[in-house]
């Protein structure tokens, strides 16, 4: 070991008696066998733990030998010679240092983790004595980094009375926690109950927000103070409620002796409580989108009653729960300040984008007939398609039959001369309450009805009230006819010409006929393809019937009176004219003919689009017929649909596979089953 300086006795004293004053001599172990060994118990991360050395002077070249344990966060291991007590290694010796059992450390990375000193007192000889036992104090402050150790170490700290009395105190406070019974559990009580009560007046004030809107009932009124008039749905509810509930009870007490400033009750919680259940549906409804995966989007526009327009995104999903069901849920109202089919469709594609629903598992659009929604090439039905080739657009089903519909109601003067008559009886019974009375003293059953511009089908109440009473109506005309006669000249004229015109030939043959192909209007295709060669024989039977109903006889005006007129032939090789003879002749050709004719035409050219749909997924509405059909057929029905179903490298189903499932489900689906109701039964 290099030798080093003298240190001054006295200084030499005054540092070791400053270490003394910090040492601990509660444990002095036996001396080791060897003198200058340290005991294994000597750990600490500061200089506190020092070890004073006398060895015998006739010895002064053997090194002073430290313990392994020994161990401190500093970077020198300093030792005392014998004869020169001033001697020891520093951080800027460049030879060996010793440590750990007097083993050299070569090279300046070698690096003690503590400071061990060691003295020579010359004239004695005693064994080395720790000072110090703060190692389980450090362990559970500081830590260690004496990993050869670390095992005992931790028995000795687990058996050290400090953790004792740690783990003791721990023990104690969690008992008292867990049952209460801590310095402060009055207070806890009281803030637990104070939450309890909160959460409790939360609770029915949602409550009371779920029921108006279940109900499209209105919040607020003229006032927003509780306990008086006029203060609205939301206030009246919470008074009712404070009648017989003992929590508002409290919560209104509160507020009336103004134990509380913050009650929860004014409008802007009112719009944050309707806020916050309105993001808790939406957060439900985008959930099941996404487990369903596949969606398609139904979009229309109308202004409201502010005179803005607004387009309703709606999402129509196959949810698989307990049984397979398609639903339909209402995600937004989109405000637009333009139509086009550019607009539209961004507004669209932001608001999927806004919701986390991606655009590529969209595989339907469901629109109606406007040009800027259904526009072969720059409608939003084709902008998106451009976007996804499987989002297939497939026209309104029911906008399409109004079409044809309000077209047919158009076709023939007939035709709007009736409609016209429909809603000249339900003006003339409904404005006046002395009117109406009479209606309903005539007629017990159904009532008039309005006619809907709109919505074609639903003008079928309108025919049906007067189509199955026929004569109860017609006496209801006469009675307000002789009840206005000389006192209301307008309702009087009203109600005779009415009962005049129900009377006619062409009324009640006009009104069969109408009934028949209104109510019957989700299959009028294949109604009026039957109903043009018999309809009219069997309309012209029930007006019949009617017509004695009213005892009149079923007569054709001017039949007696009407010469046909021909028209001079051009040329030699004209044919002549086939003249209409009778007024019936005439009727039928200008009024049924042309209506079934405009009917079918409409129905060929707005269901058009509808026929490539048709011709890929047809087969899979009618799984039981599919046994007759052969193996090559389907494969490639199959193999066609995969395609259409397949958008760069990406396919919704496999040929191959769809092709094995419906060979095994042909035979044992029963016949009848719908394709919703054959996937119950695969589900089951």
């Amino acid at each position: 070991m290099q030798s080093s300086q003298t240190l001054d006795s006295s200084e030499l004293q005054d540092r070791d008696s400053e270490m003394l004053q910090e040492a601990d001599f509660s444990e002095v172990p036996s001396s080791p066998s060897r003198p200058g060994e340290s005991d294994s118990s000597c750990q600490s991360p500061s200089n506190a733990c020092r070890m004073v050395d006398v060895e015998v002077p006739s010895s002064p070249s053997r090194p002073v030998e430290s313990d392994n344990s020994c161990q401190s966060p500093s970077n020198a291991c300093c030792m005392i010679d014998v004869e020169n007590p001033g001697t020891g290694c520093t951080d800027n010796e460049s030879e060996s240092e010793v440590c750990d059992n007097g083993s050299d450390l070569a090279g300046d990375n070698a690096k003690c983790d503590r400071v061990c000193g060691a003295q020579s007192v010359s004239g004695a000889s005693i064994d080395s004595i720790p000072v110090c036992s703060t190692h389980l104090v450090a362990l559970s402050s500081t830590g260690t980094c004496d990993w050869k150790n670390l095992g005992q170490k931790l028995i000795e700290h687990e058996r050290s009375v400090k953790h004792k009395e740690a783990a003791a105190k721990w023990s104690d406070l969690h008992l008292r926690l867990k049952n209460s019974s801590t310095i402060d559990h009055h207070r806890e009580n009281l803030i637990e109950s104070e939450r309890k009560y909160w959460r409790n007046v939360l609770e029915r004030l949602l409550a009371i927000c779920q029921y108006l809107s279940q109900h499209n009932l209105a919040f607020r009124g003229s006032e927003d103070r509780l306990f008086t008039s006029c203060n609205g749905n939301f206030l009246g509810l919470v008074q009712l409620l404070g009648e017989f509930d003992p929590v508002i009870q409290e919560h209104l007490r509160r507020i009336s002796n103004a134990e509380i400033h913050d009650h929860y009750l004014g409008k802007t919680i009112q719009n944050e409580l309707i806020m916050l259940m309105s993001k808790s549906v939406r957060d439900t409804i985008l959930k099941k989108i996404r487990d369903a995966k596949y969606y398609s989007i139904i979009l229309d526009c109308t202004p409201d009653c502010s005179h803005q327009e607004q387009m309703s995104l709606t999402v129509r999903i196959a949810e698989c729960n307990e049984s397979v069901e398609v639903k339909e849920y209402f995600l937004s109202f989109l405000q637009v300040t333009e139509t086009t089919g550019g607009f539209l469709t961004d507004i669209v594609l932001n608001e999927l984008k806004s919701l986390g629903v991606p655009l590529k598992n969209c595989r339907g659009q469901g629109y109606d007939n406007g040009s800027n929604m259904k526009g072969k090439h720059s409608g939003v039905q084709a902008r998106i398609l451009s976007l996804n080739p499987r989002a297939f657009f497939v026209p309104c089903g029911c906008h399409n039959l109004n079409l044809v519909i309000g077209d047919a109601a158009k076709s023939s003067i007939d035709a709007v001369s009736f409609f016209g008559s429909l809603q000249r009886m339900y003006t003339l019974f409904t404005s006046s309450t002395q009117r109406y009375k009479i209606f309903r003293d005539n007629v017990s059953g159904l009532t008039v009805k309005p006619l809907c511009e709109t919505r074609w089908e639903c003008r079928v109440e309108s025919v049906k009230a007067v189509r199955y009473q026929v004569g109860a109506v017609y006496d209801a005309l006469v009675s307000v006819a002789e009840v206005t006669k000389g006192k209301d000249p307008k309702a009087y004229s009203e109600a005779a010409s009415l009962s005049s015109a129900m009377k006619s030939a062409k009324f009640l043959i006009v009104l069969v006929v109408w009934y028949d192909v209104l109510v019957k209007v989700e299959q009028v295709s294949k109604l009026l393809q039957k109903y043009r060669a018999t309809g009219y024989k069997k309309a012209k039977v029930t007006a019949t019937e009617l017509a004695e109903e009213l005892d009149v006889e079923l007569k054709f005006p001017g039949a007696d009176e009407v010469r046909p007129r021909k028209k001079r032939k051009l040329s030699g090789y004209e044919a002549d004219d086939e003249c209409l003879i009778s007024p019936e002749q005439n009727f039928k050709v200008n009024f049924f003919y042309t209506l079934v004719d405009v009917a079918l035409s409409s129905v060929q050219d707005r269901f058009t689009q509808l026929a490539p749909h048709s011709a890929t997924f047809g087969f899979l509405y009618n799984i039981q017929d599919l046994c007759t059909v052969s193996d090559d057929k389907l494969l490639q029905l199959c193999k066609d649909l995969q395609n259409l179903l397949t958008h760069n490298d990406s396919a919704d189903i496999d040929a191959v596979e769809l092709y094995e499932e419906l060979k095994t489900l042909c035979h044992i689906i029963t016949k009848g089953l719908s394709a919703l109701d054959v996937l119950n039964v695969m589900k089951k």
